[in-house]
Formats: structure tokens, C-alpha cells, sequence
């Protein structure tokens, strides 16, 4: 039970939820400077957010070259249930969850050979 509770709290702050929802929405790793470009946050935010859904053992990181890649565990019954509940959310038009994944899909589109290759894009 210790570690569902911990899900749950890591899952208490809009950032950290914004971040799990693009993840499973996305289906792939996601690096760091795609999540930032996505919810429009700086790194120090989105990296303390990832830390803690690390710690809390929700997400995991793999390398891929130079680029460090985080996605979704699903390992166990509860990962999967958690990852199935946020597949099952549909933001409603204009919402901030819709526009993450609008931003995303933009960001990705970015990729050359699935690979991240571009660094956070600032706003002009």
C-alpha cells in the first residue's frame, strides 16, 4: 500500500499529472526538452517533477545516445490501471490537457528518426 499512496501524492500536483497524462498519451519516451516545449515549463520544474514521479516509482528513464528517455512504467497491476485511467481521459477542447497534447504532437513532429534532436524551444 506504501507505494499506491506514494503514486497518489506524486499525482496531487498539476505539473506531475499534466506530465503522466502526455506520457501514456504519447505511447513512447519522452525527452526532457519535449515535456518542457509541451506544458510550457522550465527545466528545473519539469526535471523536480520528473524526480519525483521517479522516486514515487511511477515513471522510468532509458538513454538513447546522448537524450534521456522517460515513459510510464507497467509493470504491475496498479502501473497498468493507473496508465489505463489516464488513457481514459479526454480533455475537453481548450483545456490545458488538450492543448499539452496539441503542443506535443507539434514537438514530435520535430523528431528525425524518432529521435529528439532539438533542444527546448523557446517562444518568440
Amino acid at each position: 500500500m506504501e507505494k499506491e499512496l506514494k503514486v497518489i501524492k506524486a499525482l496531487g500536483q498539476e505539473t506531475r499529472f499534466r506530465i503522466v497524462h502526455i506520457l501514456v498519451k504519447s505511447g513512447r519516451g519522452l525527452c526532457i526538452c519535449e515535456i518542457m516545449d509541451a506544458l510550457k515549463k522550465p527545466e528545473y520544474d519539469v526535471s523536480r517533477s520528473l524526480n519525483i514521479l521517479k522516486n514515487a516509482g511511477l515513471i522510468k528513464s532509458t538513454r538513447k545516445g546522448k537524450v534521456k528517455l522517460f515513459e510510464i512504467r507497467s509493470e504491475t497491476e496498479f502501473e497498468n490501471n493507473t496508465k489505463r485511467m489516464f488513457k481514459n481521459i479526454n480533455p475537453e477542447k481548450g483545456s490545458v490537457l488538450k492543448r499539452d497534447l496539441e503542443l506535443l504532437e507539434k514537438r514530435l513532429k520535430l523528431r528525425i528518426n524518432d529521435c529528439c534532436v532539438v533542444t527546448y524551444q523557446k517562444e518568440k
